[in-house]
């Protein structure tokens, strides 16, 4: 008897479990239940030891085969702010990143090479897409774009012997420009599958790819240095399709602030 009311009491307890998941779905935009979360990201393109990489394309009037690329031509630092609810479909995304970039270019004689590094801050803003079940991890599709602003660019030009001709900063040479950006990605949620169906969003990590493309020529034709190797071609322009690889930390406010507070009692309480 008394295993024939255990099992029906388990029976019971998966159904209403089961009927709770399938009563919460998702809307496509709802502010119910809205989120604000802290999002941490890093993300980068990589090239072979010959300098040639398939994440990295110039589809500027420069020939492409003049570039070549630094191990690690493309890099990412951002902090920002996602925007969502878990029972919403659409949400948003935006922020501040630094981007690091690493490649050369060969003048049209082939004479010097410049190797040129620079960083850019940029500002995007995406609309995503969270694809999955509320209790689930999700699927993102986000779409966008920002401004990258020029910050700093060092020019190490050489010879074709290798040997450097000079080094220096050409800030002026490089303009700051608008860019379309796209990710897709897959998130993950690590709270606990005991938590509240709204509460396993706390803490979450995206593996995602990042495609950035320049809508603007990098260049300021009219401050290129006489020395430079752009300056060997006509009306030289450089815009730079960029795929790269990444994981973002998204960690709810909300929840970030009470997990500080908590910390910070119980060390007092230990005091």
């Amino acid at each position: 008897m008394k295993k024939n009311l255990l099992w029906v009491l388990c029976v019971m307890l998966s159904v209403s479990t089961f009927a709770q998941d399938v009563a919460i779905s998702k809307k496509f935009f709802t502010t119910e239940n809205f989120r604000l979360g802290a999002a941490l990201s890093y993300d980068l393109s990589w090239a072979g030891d010959n300098g040639k990489t398939a994440l990295m394309n110039q589809n500027g009037t420069v020939d492409k085969d003049k570039f070549s690329y630094n191990s690690r031509p493309n890099e990412t630092f951002f902090i920002g702010l996602d925007a969502y609810s878990p029972t919403s479909t659409l949400g948003f995304l935006t922020g501040f990143g630094v981007n690091f970039q690493k490649y050369s270019v060969e003048n049209n004689a082939g004479q010097t090479t410049d190797s040129i590094s620079t960083t850019n801050l940029e500002i995007p803003v995406y609309v995503k897409l969270r694809l999955g079940k509320v209790r689930s991890n999700q699927f993102w599709l986000a779409v966008g774009g920002g401004y990258s602003i020029n910050s700093k660019a060092e020019v190490i030009q050489k010879s074709n012997n290798g040997s450097i001709i000079s080094t220096s900063e050409e800030n002026e040479q490089f303009n700051s420009h608008p860019f379309i950006s796209g990710m897709v990605g897959y998130e993950i949620l690590l709270g606990s599958a005991k938590s509240e169906t709204y509460n396993r969003d706390t803490f979450r990590i995206l593996l995602y790819a990042k495609a950035n493309y320049d809508l603007g020529n990098r260049l300021d034709q009219e401050n290129i240095q006489v020395s430079s190797a752009f300056n060997s071609y006509s009306d030289p322009t450089v815009e730079f399709l960029r795929v790269s690889l990444g994981l973002k930390i998204l960690l709810r406010l909300g929840k970030a602030g009470e997990l500080i507070g908590n910390t910070l009692l119980e060390n007092m309480n230990e005091q």
